[in-house]
């Protein structure tokens, strides 16, 4: 109660102030000051008025703690050293794949001003939907949230191969949910943001593997989507093969052994061209990957069971 008291004598100390700089008719006073006036009533009225009281005339008030929290704010601005340290942080719980740590770590950061942090919040949101119930909602709430951050990132800095990667695969993720005649509008959007991501890192093999799904797909697109492909687009998307096996061969060379899936879609592209001593070879190797991703765990099982089929 007593509490209370003194919070009722701050703000009726406050309400006298207003008062006092609303007079029902402002004085006449140089331009200079008639501004000055306003400014000061304004900002009174916004200190009794908002909610949230501040520290005035030596008063110690209390602050609503979303609003003092910078993070809350539409865009704050990370030191050097401390977005190296977030980085850091972040780069050391995606090694050992904390995907639920990850997420919690980098959500703090989501409003930055960090291209770094917000794709890899993309990527961690992303790995956690991947985690979920391929139905649920869970999971298509974080594939459209990781959309979100990647957009967001790709905005701070268009000169990051990261952001147009996870740009692109967010788009893509994003298309699953859409149709089919949506994830085509998106296809040329998604090639040219890999093309891009390579441009500016030509040592980035998941963007490499990424092309060469692409070109996958639409060499295996069946004949509806080949139609709704011709209604969209008056030149709609074409591969082959052969162009998707350059991209799978090539993120091989530039980072070797580095993701199941590439394995298998090695495999699976050697066995569209009828080449089944290679996919074999391919497909023991996705077979024997270590099993820690939802990937690696799908690149396992459908390494076997091709493998009992050739």
């Amino acid at each position: 109660m007593r509490g209370r008291s003194v919070n009722r004598l701050i703000l009726q100390s406050l309400s006298n102030t207003v008062r006092r700089f609303q007079w029902r008719h402002p004085p006449r006073l140089p331009n200079w000051r008639q501004q000055t006036y306003r400014n000061l009533s304004s900002y009174f009225k916004f200190l009794v008025g908002g909610g949230t009281i501040y520290c005035l005339s030596g008063i110690a008030l209390t602050v609503n703690a979303a609003e003092a929290n910078p993070l809350h704010s539409s865009q704050h601005k990370l030191g050097k050293k401390e977005e190296e340290r977030a980085i850091a942080e972040a780069d050391s719980l995606f090694s050992l794949y904390q995907v639920d740590r990850l997420y919690e770590f980098l959500k703090k950061f989501e409003h930055t001003d960090s291209a770094q942090l917000c794709w890899r919040l993309a990527r961690a949101a992303c790995d956690k939907a991947k985690n979920c119930n391929p139905k649920s909602e869970e999971r298509k709430k974080l594939m459209y949230e990781g959309f979100q951050h990647a957009k967001r990132s790709l905005e701070l800095s268009d000169k990051c191969g990261s952001c147009h990667k996870w740009y692109a695969l967010m788009l893509n993720y994003v298309g699953d949910y859409e149709g089919n005649k949506q994830k085509i509008q998106y296809s040329y959007i998604v090639q040219d943001h890999f093309m891009k991501a390579i441009e500016l890192n030509p040592k980035d093999a998941t963007s490499m593997y990424c092309l060469g799904q692409w070109c996958y797909f639409f060499a295996d697109m069946s004949w509806y989507i080949q139609k709704i492909a011709a209604i969209i687009f008056s030149s709609p998307p074409t591969s082959t093969f052969e162009e998707a096996l350059k991209y799978f061969l090539m993120a091989e060379e530039t980072d070797p052994n580095f993701y199941s899936m590439n394995h298998l879609m090695l495999a699976k592209t050697y066995l569209k061209m009828n080449q089944k001593d290679k996919a074999r070879s391919y497909l023991l190797k996705a077979r024997d990957f270590p099993v820690i991703s939802p990937d690696d765990k799908q690149a396992h099982t459908e390494s076997i069971e091709l493998l009992q089929n050739l």
